[in-house]
């Protein structure tokens, strides 16, 4: 998650604890390089394994975390980048569509492809801007080889699925339901209650939502809830109570049930820890 303001963050190289990374979801699009060793990273209920020198685009709102094997070493960085940076008509056409179905989306890049080892190689140099005193004062420079980069990857890889007749056409079936998500979350809707929006029956819906996003409505929905609910953890000092409330939980419990299965911690450990 980026800090209030800023739109773009380059880590730097991290030591991978031998508990792995915490669980993160977030609105920015992240690109996870492995510096040394090798790690999985696990997205969702994907695991992909990476060696030293390959990375992973990340698509938004994807619960995402990363381990290593037993008595090893490793190190990753991470770069991540708000949709702001790109004009209204390139965030519709090429970072809206990672927001209706992010599993499509995730991208493994190796040394083994030209291309790739490209984008690779693009990425490395966006790092290195990272180690300036001022990064915010290079966006610029960051902006132009993003552009580079994600040129590359679109080209190459995302424009074949976005040039499915199929997918364009259930992706817009589908956009007034992930719309009505994102709007009223913190509301107590139900499958039915998103499957009218877009005059659907439920089951229909259900299996259509599925396809396109890779998890059921109401999964997405409290991913959604949870993402939204670690802002305001992170951003207010507002009781954790009244937190579970504005985001659509009703009972606490539920609520810290739901945060811990997605995140690992409970949220007053969340809050305390970040």
């Amino acid at each position: 998650m980026l800090p209030v303001g800023q739109r773009f963050l380059i880590s730097g190289v991290k030591t991978l604890p031998t508990r792995g990374t915490q669980r993160e979801c977030h609105d920015e699009i992240e690109f996870f390089c492995v510096s040394s060793g090798q790690i999985t990273l696990h997205i969702e209920d994907d695991s992909l394994l990476l060696c030293e020198g390959e990375a992973v685009v990340i698509p938004p709102n994807m619960l995402h975390w990363a381990t290593k094997p037993l008595n090893t070493g490793a190190s990753y960085e991470f770069i991540c980048f708000s949709s702001a940076l790109f004009s209204a008509k390139g965030e519709r056409g090429y970072i809206g569509p990672l927001r209706l179905n992010g599993k499509a989306y995730i991208l493994k890049l190796t040394r083994d492809n030209d291309w790739q080892s490209e984008a690779l190689q693009i990425l490395a140099q966006m790092s290195r801007l990272g180690a300036s005193s001022d990064s915010s004062s290079r966006e610029l420079e960051f902006c132009g080889l993003l552009f580079i980069l994600w040129s590359k990857i679109y080209h190459n890889s995302y424009i074949r699925l976005d040039a499915t007749l199929a997918y364009q056409k259930l992706r817009g079936r589908l956009q007034g339901a992930v719309n009505y998500i994102h709007e009223h979350y913190y509301e107590n809707i139900t499958s039915r209650t998103i499957a009218n929006q877009v005059h659907l029956n439920v089951a229909t819906f259900c299996r259509y939502f599925k396809q396109l996003m890779g998890e059921s409505p109401i999964n997405y929905l409290n991913n959604y809830r949870v993402s939204r609910s670690r802002v305001l953890l992170i951003e207010t000092n507002k009781k954790i109570s009244d937190i579970a409330h504005e985001c659509g939980y009703n009972n606490l419990s539920h609520f810290n049930r739901d945060f811990k299965n997605r995140m690992r911690c409970t949220p007053s450990e969340y809050r305390r820890n970040v």
